[in-house]
């Protein structure tokens, strides 16, 4: 009888381990699914079916750190660094064997110039404040910049009339809806390189308009000092406080990789904003993404306070990926734990300090790294895709409450003769159990597409950046607007076609929504002007 009650006993109290114990792995013998390195030591089982069944989930706690904001002064303009803005090589991911053939599911996607035969289309119309229409109309299309640094990587965002620009090396300030630029010189904002944290200003620089505190946030990303560290500043500034010489008055927080505990930098820096929160993601190169929840009010004033960040053990599967924009009370990321057959979704709730993860098993995709080319038209010896950006999820929003989308890139094999962008639209109403609801692509059977971008107005349409090339086709960008059904009219315009062919075009475009309908593109071409020229675009879209 003892030895009953004691048996009772001590499975009671082995039951009360396991419960207090939830996220540690319980499948440590599952043989199936792919792991990687340090980022996924105990490996993932994925099943035969589209949805995961949400046994295997995980979570961890965000780690908090002290920052501070602090009054900005301007300092004298520095000269700009030579040399390449490149991203190191992440953990390796395993590839997985495909169930069948590989082919399309959505029809091809073609190609219009917009607006007809002229480039330059400053002719504002009446702002839209409706949803629904069959085509795509065209508001704006102005160069903000030439040259900002190769590659150029433009962003950008709206309020009102003022907008402000970048790309890579430059940016410039429009304070009449975008029919006029003025440039404007970021090293006079970004401050002297300082040899105990960085090299001084690099690049990467990202755009986002807080309404909440009626500021624009702007990331600029420094070079590395001796050591390999490096830091990311985000500004804020009123648009109140801009003029066509530049900005009058800005706070600015700094994030050093070593206050991250990080070995080496940090690259590739990414915004979205929350309903109370700034989300910034950033990559630290050779191991994986880290994503930081910022207060947006603390970002108003200045004074310290607390924000949070990941564990970059856990963002390897997500390297380079950017965040999902629009995101509300909740942000996703993505990446794919098995290249070709199964995706890692990531989310982090506005009011908690935990964030989560789960596998899904998606539609075969081709996943050969051999195969990501796209050559230009006059040369195929460059092949001026990166490679960096293969399979990297470089488009994301939040379509909807229960509905996030992903978009990476792709390299040719079965269906698709060329390099493509993939779009899987995954459920999370029952997460931990995610369900792919449809996945599409982007694709032509005679020139390549790469590097997405995506936003979600009110109306639940997205508006599309992406790049274009090969064929006949020098690499160019190119605007759109997605639904349900996929690319509405199954096209995408271009304001301007390059007319020469660089190694390297890339490595991301950006698109937003200011009033909730109408959609700003920012873009760029190349032209052959003495050299190269790179002409950065802002264009304003909508349905219609």
């Amino acid at each position: 009888m003892k030895l009953s009650i004691l048996a009772i006993l001590v499975t009671l109290w082995a039951s009360l381990l396991v419960a207090a114990r939830p996220n540690e792995d319980r499948h440590k013998d599952d043989k199936g699914g792919g792991h990687r390195g340090d980022d996924d030591k105990d490996g993932h089982h994925h099943g035969d079916d589209d949805d995961d069944d949400g046994r295997h989930h995980h979570s961890a706690p965000a780690i908090p750190i002290r920052g501070g904001t602090f009054h900005g002064t301007p300092s004298a303009p520095s000269p700009g660094h030579e040399g390449g803005d490149e991203e190191d090589e992440g953990p390796k991911i395993p590839i997985g064997k495909p169930r069948g053939p590989i082919t399309p599911s959505s029809p091809h996607v073609n190609l219009t110039i917009m607006g007809g035969s002229n480039i330059n289309t400053n002719n504002p119309i009446a702002k839209r404040q409706g949803c629904g229409g069959g085509g795509v109309v065209f508001n704006t299309s102005t160069l903000f910049g030439t040259n900002g640094g190769q590659p150029s990587e433009p962003s950008g965002a709206r309020a009102g009339n003022v907008i402000f620009s970048t790309a890579n090396f430059l940016a410039a300030i429009s304070l009449d809806g975008g029919v006029t630029f003025h440039s404007i010189d970021p090293t006079i904002y970004s401050g002297a390189a300082n040899p105990a944290t960085d090299s001084g200003f690099c690049c990467d620089q990202i755009v986002q308009y807080l309404p909440s505190i009626d500021r624009f946030a702007w990331l600029l990303q420094y070079w590395n000092n001796a050591s390999g560290a490096n830091k990311l500043r985000v500004i804020t500034f009123h648009p109140r406080d801009v003029d066509t010489k530049g900005i009058n008055s800005w706070i600015y927080l700094d994030i050093l990789s070593t206050d991250l505990k990080l070995t080496g930098k940090l690259d590739a820096g990414e915004l979205a904003v929350g309903n109370n929160q700034l989300w910034l993601a950033a990559t630290n190169t050779g191991f994986g993404l880290v994503v930081l929840r910022i207060p947006i009010a603390a970002l108003d004033v200045v004074g310290s306070f607390t924000y949070w960040y990941t564990d970059v053990k856990n963002g390897g599967t997500a390297y380079l990926s950017r965040l999902s924009q629009r995101p509300g009370d909740t942000l996703f990321w993505g990446g794919h734990s098995t290249l070709g057959i199964t995706m890692r979704i990531f989310k982090w709730p506005e009011a908690g300090t935990t964030y989560f993860w789960n596998d899904i098993r998606i539609n075969d995709w081709p996943a050969d790294p051999t195969k990501f080319v796209a050559t230009c038209p006059n040369n195929a010896a460059i092949n001026w895709v990166y490679s960096a950006a293969f399979a990297t999820v470089l488009g994301s929003t939040r379509r909807s409450t229960n509905e996030v989308w992903f978009a990476w890139a792709a390299p040719s094999g079965g269906g698709f003769p060329n390099v493509h962008i993939q779009i899987a639209q995954i459920n999370t109403a029952n997460w931990p159990t995610l369900h792919l609801v449809r996945q599409w692509q982007i694709w032509n059977p005679d020139f390549a597409f790469i590097y997405p971008a995506f936003y979600t107005n009110n109306c639940g349409d997205v508006g599309v950046t992406v790049m274009f090339g090969g064929g006949k086709f020098n690499p160019t960008s190119a605007v759109g607007i997605a639904t349900s059904d996929g690319i509405l009219t199954q096209t995408v315009y271009y304001p301007e076609l390059s007319g020469v062919c660089d190694a390297r075009f890339g490595d991301y475009l950006t698109v937003r929504s200011a009033d909730g309908f109408d959609f700003e593109g920012f873009v760029y071409a190349e032209q052959n002007v003495s050299g190269i020229e790179r002409n950065v675009r802002y264009v304003e879209f909508h349905r219609g």
